[in-house]
């Protein structure tokens, strides 16, 4: 895939390199603004954001350093594209003056420094930025599991309610099964037996028929010791990540902006 990036670079040259057209630059500053780029390693650094954005476009996976330093060293025809656009945005935000002074600098061991530490930065917040957007999208689809689960619990609450009202208790049972049996279809017309995450959901009905418990074991598929109680447990942090529905009420794992 890495491949039909560069074989997309080299089919949009003749558009990059129209676009690219630098205006007249007195011979002096252009010579000045191509040691700028000599010093500070600039086209690498412009062409590694071209292979970037194509790779988002067309949807690859981030490309390791060495086979962009391959691409970067085959790509002559890109590395004269770069160096056309980057001369035209240099000319137009820096004087002569402030072209030397910056030359001056990174020629300094701190300017040399930046530079060779520059790409090492970029990279690295290249990879942190992918790993926190990864996590970003991970924590959302597992937030929004937890909220259809929510809802599944909200809808069992509402069914065994009217079930209470009309038989005075609530159905005996110790599995989703059973609840099943009692709900459907007069109370709940599907009833779910699997959690958001596919997983079974839990059901037990107290032997007087006054308390019932529903739990869901939540994002690592284990059921707590204290969610087996019908119980509330003194300490939350003992039912882990289960959601645990109690009685019509979350006792675990709600939301705490949409209460019950």
């Amino acid at each position: 895939m890495n491949r039909v990036i560069y074989a997309v670079l080299l089919a949009l040259m003749p558009v990059l390199t129209a676009a690219a057209a630098e205006p007249r630059i007195p011979a002096a500053k252009k010579k000045l603004i191509l040691k700028l780029f000599e010093v500070t390693d600039a086209k690498d650094n412009t062409t590694d954001a071209i292979i970037d954005i194509l790779g988002g476009r067309l949807g690859v996976p981030p490309i390791p350093e060495d086979q962009r330093a391959e691409m970067r060293e085959e790509g002559e025809e890109m590395q004269q594209v770069t160096e056309q656009t980057q001369m035209a945005v240099y000319d137009r935000y820096f004087t002569e003056k402030q072209l030397r002074d910056l030359i001056a600098f990174f020629k300094t061991d701190t300017g040399r420094h930046y530079v060779e530490v520059a790409r090492k930065m970029a990279i690295e917040t290249r990879t942190n930025l992918r790993a926190a957007a990864t996590m970003k999208v991970q924590e959302s689809e597992q937030e929004q599991r937890a909220a259809r689960t929510r809802n599944q619990l909200r809808a069992f609450g509402a069914a065994l309610a009217a079930y209470r009202a009309d038989n005075k208790s609530y159905p005996p049972g110790k599995n989703i099964d059973d609840l099943a049996a009692a709900l459907a279809p007069k109370y709940m017309f599907n009833v779910p037996r699997e959690d958001a995450w596919g997983r079974m959901f839990q059901y037990e009905g107290s032997g007087d028929g006054q308390h019932y418990r529903i739990v869901s074991s939540g994002i690592d598929g284990k059921i707590a010791s204290a969610s087996a109680s019908l119980q509330t447990a003194a300490d939350a942090n003992s039912y882990g990540d289960d959601l645990v529905f109690i009685d019509g009420k979350f006792v675990h794992g709600g939301d705490p902006v949409y209460k019950q």
